[in-house]
């Protein structure tokens, strides 16, 4: 795994992948980190999402709003998988 410096200064995990084009690829920005982080601290609050994944060759789609603090690794949102049955959570 990558570790970006820039990154580790937020004491955040930043998964990284190798593209189909053989770069690594980032899925978050140093700015939605620190929004999901804030996000994180004041849980408890009703937070906008910040960043939307999805599937593009299914249907499953998930909000993220917050990242703990605690362990910069576990993201809270809205996950929908496509079953009709949106879930809140961890």
């Amino acid at each position: 795994m990558y570790v970006d410096p820039e990154f580790d200064k937020l004491g955040v995990v930043v998964q990284t992948s190798t593209s189909w084009q053989g770069g690594l690829v980032r899925l978050l920005t140093k700015t939605q980190i620190e929004q999901l982080l804030a996000n994180g601290r004041n849980h408890g609050q009703d937070h906008r999402p910040v960043v939307k994944f999805f599937d593009p060759c299914g249907t499953a789609t998930w909000l993220f709003s917050e990242l703990d603090p605690e362990d910069g690794d576990t993201l809270f949102g809205l996950a929908d998988i496509g079953f009709g049955r949106p879930e809140l959570g961890y």
